[in-house]
């Protein structure tokens, strides 16, 4: 058996201002509605590739929650989600769980 060192990093952060965690929140509720929006696309088209998912919903998505609105990288993560939430749906219902 092997042994491994684990190393730990803890840091103080300066407390958050009502406005950032107002824009945190926001920015929490739009990414969740992102995954929604795709994995609704997703269960409608009976997809769940990344490719495909992408193709069917990206733009459409821009139109819901727009580019100023949210980083292009946080929408891409949130169709990874959705793809992962729609692939795994899918072998439930293949093994009858």
């Amino acid at each position: 058996m092997s042994s491994r060192a684990i190393k730990t990093l803890a840091f103080y952060s300066l407390p958050l201002t009502r406005r950032k965690v107002k824009a945190l929140n926001e920015l929490i509720d739009d990414y969740l509605s992102l995954v929604n929006f795709f994995v609704e696309r997703g269960l409608e088209a009976n997809v769940s590739s990344k490719v495909r998912l992408h193709e069917l919903s990206y733009e459409e998505s821009r139109k819901i929650i727009p580019e100023e609105a949210i980083h292009s990288k946080y929408r891409y993560t949130a169709l990874e989600v959705a793809s992962a939430i729609l692939k795994n749906h899918v072998r439930r219902e293949e093994t009858g769980d």
